[in-house]
């Protein structure tokens, strides 16, 4: 249950609130299309209205029906990882994602798109239909191998579970046990993300190649 978020909501040094991802998802969209909120009709009959700081009641201005809104969120900036991408910003997904990531995109005020490669424009051109986000959304594209990690790039590479579940026990023993039990969780953060200069650096800590081979396998296989 994410022990690090946890753990700052029982201490009080965040305050959490009851968000469902139909609210992301509306307030995405309603950013997305450039207006102050969006209807939806599904949160009738459910208790997340009474605590959801996004969601007003309204009513249908045609029907008069009750509805509920949830206002538009418009980020700052979107970091977005996708498969491919050329030089101008075109970017191509090769499995799922295609929906959230072009509605948070079109959202955003800049998106910077990170890719597993950067592939030739006439390679985009040839086959437009498979493009996701087209680059008037795009601000920045770098190409980073493995960019997703320790998440998964399918049909590329697969997400690394052991590494997950080596954080999650180690932020699950800091949570409860203080400083003394946290002193793994924070060398783990001072190898795998403070230390590593760049991305070749931060793979090398995490298994190298050897483990990307695998990871890729792992996709291959499903």
């Amino acid at each position: 249950m994410c022990p690090s978020f946890r753990a700052a909501a029982e201490a009080g040094t965040i305050t959490p609130h009851c968000v469902d991802a139909l609210s992301i998802v509306g307030g995405f969209l309603a950013a997305a299309n450039g207006v102050p909120f969006q209807p939806v009709a599904a949160w009738k009959g459910s208790d997340v209205t009474r605590h959801n700081p996004l969601i007003a009641r309204i009513n249908c201005p045609f029907t008069g029906t009750e509805l509920f809104a949830t206002k538009a969120i418009r980020p700052k900036l979107a970091l977005l990882h996708a498969q491919e991408g050329d030089a101008y910003g075109n970017v191509r997904h090769l499995s799922t994602m295609t929906y959230a990531d072009q509605m948070i995109a079109r959202a955003a005020d800049k998106v910077i798109v990170s890719v597993d490669r950067i592939v030739p424009t006439d390679e985009i051109v040839s086959r437009p239909r498979e493009t996701t986000i087209p680059c008037i959304y795009v601000d920045a594209i770098v190409e980073v191998r493995y960019g997703a990690h320790p998440c998964g790039s399918f049909p590329l590479y697969n997400i690394d579970e052991g590494h997950i579940e080596h954080y999650a026990t180690l932020a699950e023993a800091a949570r409860k046990g203080g400083r003394v039990a946290g002193q793994p969780l924070h060398e783990y953060l001072d190898r795998h993300v403070h230390r590593p200069r760049d991305q070749q650096s931060y793979i090398e800590s995490v298994g190298g190649a050897v483990r990307m081979r695998e990871l890729e396998e792992e996709a291959a296989s499903l």
